[in-house]
């Protein structure tokens, strides 16, 4: 049996929704006393798509995980990790 939450299933199950390669999904879920941090990681490809045209996706999900996590008293953080941002980074 698995141990994530509801709040775990949920998101997984949206952003294998919208990604063409889901084998590279990784969703790092970090749960504190007062915050929720999710590290959301995707391929190149599918960057655009999970963040949505002006972030439109990215921003559904703050406020849908924000409404979840806040009734808990737990202030979000999500963001979507672009690896091409991270590579010219270095």
């Amino acid at each position: 049996m698995s141990n994530e939450t509801k709040e775990e299933k949920l998101i997984k199950e949206i952003i294998y929704s919208l990604v063409d390669k889901k084998e590279e999904v990784s969703i790092d879920i970090t749960l504190t006393g007062h915050t929720a941090v999710y590290d959301i990681r995707v391929a190149d490809s599918d960057v655009g798509k999970v963040l949505g045209k002006k972030g439109g996706h990215a921003a559904a999900l703050r406020t849908i995980f924000s409404a979840i996590y806040g009734k808990m008293g737990k202030k979000l953080h999500l963001q979507v990790v672009d690896p091409r941002r991270s590579k010219s980074d270095k």
